[in-house]
């Protein structure tokens, strides 16, 4: 199942209001309209993976913070260009999540 991350501003993911399965990954999408910081409670479920698939719409550059609960490398600008595709990998250990990796846009 692909969830979808909705908003701008300061938003929430609820990691508890999804359904957590160790055996496969969560997916996310998440356009950005507006710079965003993403805050993730609670912690996940220790060994659950969530991607976040980012989807950019129109030639403005949106820079997303990874907030509460999540260890990041760093912040994510969208780019100007339209349509592209990019994604962040978060691993969780049971006391935040954790980045493992993130693509380039394609």
């Amino acid at each position: 199942m692909i969830y979808q991350i909705t908003g701008s501003g300061t938003v929430s993911v609820d990691l508890s209001a999804i359904e957590n399965r160790t055996e496969q990954c969560v997916t996310f999408t998440f356009t950005p309209t507006a710079t965003t910081t993403l805050n993730f409670v609670p912690d996940g479920l220790p060994g659950q993976i969530y991607v976040i698939c980012f989807v950019t719409s129109g030639t403005t550059s949106y820079t997303t913070t990874f907030g509460s609960n999540a260890k990041s490398t760093a912040t994510l600008a969208s780019g100007t260009t339209d349509a592209k595709v990019f994604t962040v990998t978060f691993l969780s250990v049971g006391s935040g999540i954790v980045e493992m990796c993130r693509t380039a846009a394609q």
